[in-house]
């Protein structure tokens, strides 16, 4: 695997963590669901950046970039299901919210939180069986 792709696989994986952290310490302070949806986000961010590191030697540096080479690498690959190609699409709508919303939090559930972070594992996961070891 290039070195650029490890480095984005491995910040995904972080990323991860955090997010696991973030919708487990939602449960106390429910405001800090928005953290976690946003660190979602960025899992399947960076896992798209490492598939397309990998495949094109190339690092957009804009998210809809990303977003559009990740999905025009990936549309003819059944293997990667529609869901895990919309999921990067949805879930950047989480870190809009977390970075820009004037309203009050939490403006992000829980329990929509956790469902996020769990998407953005399967991205992962998905993800990663595409590159080499």
């Amino acid at each position: 695997m290039k070195p650029e792709a490890r480095a984005h696989l491995d910040a995904a994986r972080f990323t991860l963590v955090k997010a696991k952290a973030g919708v487990q310490a939602s449960t106390h302070e429910p405001s800090l669901a928005e953290n976690a949806a946003r660190d979602a986000y960025y899992v399947a961010f960076h896992a798209a950046l490492a598939l397309i590191v990998e495949r094109t030697g190339k690092e957009p540096k804009r998210h809809a970039s990303v977003q559009r080479q990740f999905h025009q690498l990936t549309r003819y690959d059944l293997a990667i299901p529609q869901s895990m190609r919309d999921f990067i699409l949805r879930a950047y709508d989480f870190k809009t919210v977390a970075d820009y919303a004037t309203l009050p939090p939490p403006r992000i559930t829980p329990a929509r939180a956790a469902k996020a972070v769990r998407s953005a594992e399967q991205f992962l996961t998905t993800v990663a069986a595409f590159l080499p070891p």
